[in-house]
């Protein structure tokens, strides 16, 4: 089982990332002081090798909007709308205040958005829903998505 975030608009989004995360090769990350500890030592690594690093680690947390360019087996099942965005992060705290301040300022007034956590692998699932007015969204409401595996909220 897999749960996943969303967005879906009929028109598209700006893409975010928080994370601070930068693509760098193997042979650049060994030029730095202090060196950072990777997941394997760094001698064991092609030098050519492309690899995300950031400097805080606590921002793999943080929010990231980026394009569904390969969206899960199913997800047609549940959003309709031309524009589906991976949502990224935690959901913790500041991850929350960072979606709300993206969704308040980044998002038109004028059209639906939908935020949807899915639960795939246990075949279609029922969804709850609800509308929020997005003029007086608040990052408490945003709670409810990650309260249920299966949701949809309806920014309107």
């Amino acid at each position: 089982m897999s749960l996943f975030t969303f967005l879906a608009a009929d028109y598209p989004l700006p893409v975010l990332d928080l994370t601070g995360l930068v693509t760098m090769k193997v042979k650049d990350i060994k030029k730095m002081d202090p060196l950072p500890s990777g997941p394997v030592p760094w001698d064991e690594l092609d030098d050519e090798l492309d690899v995300r690093y950031t400097a805080n680690k606590s921002a793999m947390d943080y929010l990231q909007i980026a394009v569904c360019k390969y969206p899960p087996d199913g997800l047609d099942a549940y959003i309709r709308k031309p524009y589906i965005y991976w949502v990224g992060g935690s959901f913790n705290p500041t991850c929350r205040e960072q979606l709300f301040t993206y969704l308040k300022d980044q998002l038109p007034h004028a059209s639906p958005v939908e935020l949807w956590s899915i639960l795939f692998g246990q075949g279609i699932q029922v969804i709850e829903s609800v509308e929020v007015e997005l003029m007086n969204i608040t990052a408490a409401d945003l709670e409810w998505i990650e309260q249920g595996p299966c949701r949809c909220m309806v920014l309107i």
